[in-house]
C-alpha cells in the first residue's frame, strides 16, 4: 500500500542487476584510482615492459610468468630462477596492494589476470590495468617461490634416488665378490687350524697355497674384501659427490635469490646457507674451521672429512642442498614470501587478532567459548557417538567390539563365489572396448557436468572448439595419459 500511495514502482530484476553492477563498478573504479595514484614512474615503466614484447623475445614476460613448470631439471630450475630474478627487480612492493583491495578481492583479480592475455589487459583503463598487474605480480612471486622450492625438492629427490639405485646395484656386485673372497679366507683359516705345528716348526707356505688357494687368488680376495668395505662406507656419498658439479649450475643462484629463514634464530642450516653465499661472492676463500654440519645426513657425514680432517666443500654443499629440501618439508626453515613454504607462526593469529576474532570464530564454528563447557560438550558428543556405534555393531555381521577392541567376524569383507568370478569374466569379455575420451563424452551426455565449467569473467559465450579443449584438458589433468 505504501508503494502504491507514493507511486513507487519496483524495478525489474534486470534493472536491479544493472543498478547493482553500476554501483560495484563505480566502487571498484574508485579503488583502482587510489591504487594507481600510488604508482611511481619507474614502476609504471616496468609494468609497460612486461606487457610488451621486448627485443629478441617471442612472448611477453606477462605470459612467461603464467607458465607452469616442466619436470625438475637443471635447465628448468635455471629458467625459473631467471623469471624470479626478473620479477623481483620490479618495485611493486612500493604499493601495499592487499591493504587497498583485501585478500578476497585480490584473489578474484588474480584469477582474471591469469585468464586475460597481455593484449586484453592493455585494452583496460590504465587504473584497472595497473591494479590487475600489481595483484598478478604480488601473487606470482609467491607462486614462483613455491615452484622453485618444489623443483629443487624433486631434483634432489631424483638424484638421491638415482644414486641409491646405482649404489644398491653395484653393492650386489661387490658383495658377491666379497662373499667369494670370504669363502677363500675361511678355507685358509680352516687349513691353519688343522695344522699341529710345534713352536720351532715353520709353516710351509707352498703347501698352504697348494692345499688352499694360490697367492694371487688370496691377494685378489683381500683386495675384493677391502673394496667392499670401502664401497659400503663411501659408495653412496661418492656417487652424490659426483653430482655436485651439475647441481652447482643452479644452486649458487638458488641460495642467492631465495631468502631462507628459520623459526629459531640459531639455525645451523641458515648459517650454512649464508656461508655458501659468502663463498660464491668471494668473501670467503675456503670453508671456516667452525662451519656447521650437524644437519648433514649420516650417509654423507661418513665422507665429509678428508685425510687431514678438513671438511670437503663439495660433500658439505651437497649436504646443504639435501638439508634445504628436507627442512622445507618439515618446516624447520621457511620462505617468508612464498605461499606454501611459510612459517607456522604466520598461520596463527596474534594475541590482538585473536581477541578481535575470537567471538565470531566460536560462533561460526558453533563451539563453546568457555573451556569447561566445551570439554563437557565434547564428552557428551563422544559418549553419544560410542552408544550409536555400539548399537549398530549389535546388528552388524561383519565386525564386533570385543574386549574394547574391533574384531571382524569374517576374514574377508565379502565372500566371492566361483560362479561370480566366472560371470565377471563373461561380462568383461562381452563388453565392447571404448576410448576413454568417448567414455567421458557419454558420461557428460548423461550427467551434463560440462555445463558447470564456466569462464571466470562469467560470459556465456565459449571460444571455438571449447568442448574438445575441455575434454582434452580434463583427461590430461585428471589422468596420467597426457594430452
Amino acid at each position: 500500500y505504501y508503494l502504491i500511495s507514493k507511486r513507487i514502482i519496483l524495478p525489474s530484476k534486470d534493472q536491479l542487476q544493472r543498478f547493482i553492477n553500476s554501483i560495484c563498478s563505480n566502487y571498484h573504479q574508485s579503488i583502482f584510482e587510489k591504487v594507481n595514484s600510488q604508482i611511481e614512474e619507474n614502476l609504471q615503466s616496468e609494468i609497460n615492459k612486461i606487457l610488451n614484447i621486448g627485443e629478441d623475445e617471442q612472448v611477453t614476460w606477462f605470459q612467461r610468468f603464467k607458465e607452469y613448470p616442466p619436470a625438475a631439471s637443471i635447465t628448468s630450475i635455471k629458467n625459473y630462477l631467471e623469471k624470479y630474478e626478473r620479477l623481483i627487480i620490479i618495485p611493486f612492493d612500493s604499493v601495499d596492494i592487499i591493504n587497498f583491495l583485501g585478500t578476497s578481492f585480490s584473489r578474484d583479480l588474480f584469477k582474471q589476470a591469469k585468464y586475460y592475455s597481455a593484449d586484453a589487459v592493455k585494452r583496460f583503463k590504465i587504473e584497472k590495468r595497473n591494479t590487475l598487474i600489481l595483484v598478478f605480480l604480488n601473487e606470482t612471486r609467491k607462486i614462483l617461490l613455491d615452484y622453485l622450492a618444489q623443483m629443487h625438492e624433486r631434483y634432489i629427490a631424483d638424484i638421491c634416488r638415482q644414486c641409491a639405485n646405482i649404489y644398491n646395484s653395484e653393492l650386489k656386485q661387490y658383495q658377491n665378490k666379497h662373499n667369494k673372497a670370504l669363502d677363500r679366507i675361511v678355507k685358509v683359516v680352516d687349513y691353519l687350524l688343522e695344522q699341529e705345528l710345534e713352536d720351532s716348526t715353520r709353516l710351509d707356505l707352498n703347501s698352504l697355497f697348494q692345499s688352499t688357494h694360490s697367492k694371487i687368488e688370496l691377494s685378489e680376495s683381500r683386495e675384493n674384501m677391502r673394496k667392499y668395505q670401502v664401497f659400503l662406507k663411501y659408495g653412496y656419498s661418492n656417487l652424490l659427490q659426483n653430482r655436485h658439479q651439475s647441481m652447482r649450475r643452479y644452486f649458487a643462484d638458488y641460495v642467492k635469490l631465495i631468502n631462507f629463514k628459520a623459526p629459531k634464530e640459531d639455525s645451523s642450516l641458515v648459517e650454512a646457507i649464508e656461508i655458501v653465499k659468502q663463498l660464491d661472492n668471494k668473501e670467503l676463500k675456503s670453508l671456516p674451521n667452525d662451519v656447521p654440519y650437524d644437519f648433514i645426513n649420516k650417509d654423507l657425514k661418513k665422507a665429509l672429512f678428508d685425510q687431514n680432517k678438513n671438511i670437503k666443500r663439495n660433500i658439505w654443499e651437497m649436504g646443504v642442498a639435501i638439508a634445504i629440501k628436507e627442512f622445507l618439508v618439515s618446516g624447520d626453515i621457511y620462505i617468508p614470501q612464498s605461499k606454501k613454504y611459510i612459517s607456522f607462526k604466520s598461520l596463527v593469529y596474534s594475541d590482538k587478532e585473536w581477541e578481535k576474532k575470537k567471538d565470531s570464530s566460536y560462533k561460526n564454528l558453533e563451539l563453546e567459548s568457555e573451556s569447561s563447557k566445551a570439554i563437557f560438550a565434547l564428552k557428551d558428543q563422544f559418549i553419544a557417538a560410542v552408544n550409536i556405534a555400539r548399537n549398530r555393531f549389535k546388528k552388524d555381521d561383519f565386525a564386533e567390539i570385543k574386549d574394547n577392541k574391533l574384531k571382524p567376524r569374517k576374514k574377508d569383507a565379502l565372500e566371492e563365489l566361483p560362479e561370480v568370478e566366472r560371470l565377471q569374466k563373461i561380462l568383461s569379455s562381452s563388453l565392447p572396448k571404448i576410448k576413454i575420451e568417448q567414455l567421458l563424452i557419454e558420461v557428460d551426455q548423461m550427467t551434463g557436468f560440462s555445463r558447470h565449467f564456466t569462464p571466470i569473467h562469467k560470459q556465456k559465450s565459449h571460444p571455438a572448439d571449447f568442448y574438445k579443449t575441455l575434454m582434452a584438458g580434463l583427461l590430461s589433468q585428471a589422468t596420467n595419459i597426457g594430452m
